[in-house]
């Protein structure tokens, strides 16, 4: 071979990823991360809307740098929190809202966000996401 149809290959990859945290603040109004209305929209058992405000958290440890990357192949945080971990959010709060009436919202609000803690937080450890908080925020929108 000559000198000139050497094809140079790198033996390496520097990927840098951003452990820093991430907030957002889902809520209908300019009050949060996005100033469209990002609140969630649930219906009630008996077929009344209203919306809820959340706010979450996370980050990405160093021991789960790896895990993230494999998962999520150099993704931002703060899309992968806008796009999957809100949409779980807003499946569990969905399933919970359906099983009360309008009267009985004020006990559904602790279970909801209970449910939402028990279920997303595990499931993105395991994707190599730390969720560090997960809350309502402001009050119900009807």
């Amino acid at each position: 071979r000559m000198y000139w149809s050497i094809e140079w290959r790198p033996a390496a990859k520097l990927i840098k990823v951003s452990r820093a945290p991430e907030s957002r603040e889902w809520v209908d109004g300019l009050d949060g991360t996005d100033t469209s209305n990002q609140g969630f929209d649930v219906e009630s058992k008996d077929s009344i809307g209203f919306s809820f405000g959340v706010v979450a958290t996370a980050q990405v440890e160093e021991e789960n740098v790896a895990k993230f990357l494999y998962i999520y192949s150099g993704r931002q945080l703060e899309v992968i929190m806008d796009a999957e971990i809100r949409n779980h959010i807003q499946a569990i709060l969905s399933d919970v809202a359906t099983k009360y009436t309008l009267d009985e919202i004020d006990i559904m609000k602790q279970e909801a966000i209970t449910e939402v803690r028990a279920i997303v937080i595990p499931y993105f450890a395991e994707r190599g996401i730390t969720i560090t908080n997960i809350g309502l925020k402001g009050g119900l929108w009807y």
